[in-house]
């Protein structure tokens, strides 16, 4: 039976046995390596390194490096190719890295977020070597433990320009974009509201409206009434001075006719 050794890991091609060989004084310890082909996800992580891990290629295991400054995360996890940044996780518990950094302009490693040289406010972000500036706004700094944007009370000792970010904060659009604008939610309920207040303006005015017409109908009701009860409307004033006219000129007519 084949055996096939990297390093210290030594693996026997059939039936696949990975182990890990620990020196603890003048004993040795071995961990068995977990096949993938035996796997569901046919992947699986080194025992000892956590940027290496182990895939199922033609129902034989072989073993691969993540991208220079990535570990191990799992399959369909990560940034890429299923390796992640190593600090978002535990993914380094026990374990080490096999590959040293590669580093490129601006980058420690080939992959991975790093502080500016010269700026608490900006920072890089490196993919494959090739790095792009970027900016905390709204008055935050970078702070190199978290790998983010955080506020200026977070950030002890940053020598870098520490007031720059007063006078480019908020006059660049790079990096992150911290928005004044009222969310999709806020909008909606601002609506509502405004058309309740119009509905209830427009109440108000039928029910003025109202008022004034009941008002005016009352006026005029009253005018034609006077002071003792009897109407002083011109048109029946006329109308009965008319009929006393012609009720003088019958009995006038009558007398003579008796004569």
């Amino acid at each position: 039976m084949l055996q096939v050794c990297k390093i210290n890991i030594c693996y026997q091609t059939s039936p696949f046995t990975v182990y890990l060989s620990l020196l603890t004084g003048s004993h040795a310890q071995k961990q068995q390596q977990e096949d993938p082909c035996q796997t569901k996800s046919r992947v699986v992580g080194d025992i000892e390194y956590c940027d290496r891990y182990w895939e199922c290629v033609n129902g034989r295991p072989e073993l691969f490096d993540c991208p220079n400054g990535l570990v191990f995360a799992g399959k369909h996890r990560g940034v890429t190719e299923g390796c992640d940044y190593p600090w978002r996780a535990n993914y380094c518990d026990g374990k080490r890295q096999a590959n040293p950094p590669i580093p490129a302009e601006h980058c420690d490693w080939l992959y991975g977020i790093f502080g500016h040289e010269t700026s608490c406010t900006r920072y890089w972000t490196c993919w494959n070597g090739t790095a792009t500036e970027q900016l905390c706004i709204g008055g935050l700094l970078y702070n190199e433990r978290a790998r983010s944007c955080d506020w200026p009370e977070n950030v002890e000792g940053c020598q870098k320009h520490p007031t720059e970010n007063l006078t480019e904060s908020t006059a660049s659009n790079i990096g992150a974009k911290v928005s004044t604008e009222p969310n999709a939610e806020t909008k909606t309920e601002q609506k509502e509201e405004d058309k309740e207040e119009e509905e209830e303006e427009k109440e108000k005015e039928e029910e003025e409206e109202e008022e004034v017409g009941i008002s005016g109908d009352g006026a005029a009701f009253s005018s034609k009434i006077g002071d003792n009860g009897s109407s002083t409307d011109t048109s029946t004033s006329e109308g009965f001075e008319v009929i006393e006219a012609t009720e003088a000129t019958r009995k006038e007519t009558t007398s003579c006719q008796d004569e």
